[in-house]
């Protein structure tokens, strides 16, 4: 028998909706650009933090773990982690595909594309965001690499649960800078902004990656 939406889970979803920032396009974690590729083709790992810093983000923590894949026209990463918050404990995955299509005066620009989930109660919610990414490159003495990048982008949203639908189309940006040691020890960190009707949530990331077989940035 299905059962409606109660008004509980609806305000829960709702809130969780506008928390849209997402590593590996998981939820509750800012956008971080798909790295590009550099050099040969690099796996990678990472985990990572994020956290809501206003009333619109929800203020929930959350941490994940990534991986990676580099390629010479494609890259990808694929994530899962955990929300943590007042209520039950919520898991969460996603999925972010991304590849370079212009070069020059030391500015790279890409496209990507993702999909996040997470299904809090009766509730089922799916993210599409589509963003250009905008970096740069600085080798370090040691052979690591800065990268600092920026990605506007456009986030489609949707809940769907107890015969209930909805769903929404905004305007979000996200930056950050990755640092990666010759060793293939580096550090990332992130903010993102979403431009949702009277609620912009804001969200902040950071995390540690390795690359995998790399004695070199990525």
């Amino acid at each position: 028998m299905q059962q409606r939406i109660t008004p509980l889970f609806l305000a829960l979803g709702l809130a969780t909706l506008l928390t849209a920032p997402a590593h590996a396009q998981m939820w509750n974690f800012p956008d971080y650009m798909v790295p590009g590729m550099r050099g040969s083709p690099t796996s990678w790992v990472s985990a990572d933090f994020g956290r809501g810093l206003n009333e619109a983000s929800g203020e929930e923590n959350a941490f994940g773990a990534a991986y990676g894949r580099t390629g010479e026209a494609i890259s990808f990463m694929i994530g899962a982690g955990i929300i943590t918050g007042d209520f039950d404990d919520e898991f969460t995955f996603g999925a972010a595909v991304g590849g370079d299509f212009m070069e020059g005066d030391g500015v790279t620009l890409g496209v990507q594309g993702g999909f996040g989930w997470v299904s809090p109660g009766p509730l089922t919610l799916i993210r599409i965001p589509v963003g250009l990414t905008v970096r740069s490159e600085t080798e370090m003495e040691d052979g690591g690499i800065v990268i600092p990048w920026v990605m506007p982008r456009l986030n489609f949203s949707r809940w769907s649960g107890g015969g209930d639908s909805d769903s929404e189309l905004d305007l979000g940006i996200s930056g950050g800078v990755t640092m990666t040691l010759s060793s293939g020890v580096g550090f990332h960190a992130a903010l993102d902004y979403l431009l949702v009707e009277g609620d912009d949530p804001l969200q902040f990331g950071l995390g540690i990656h390795y690359l995998l077989g790399s004695s070199g940035g990525n």
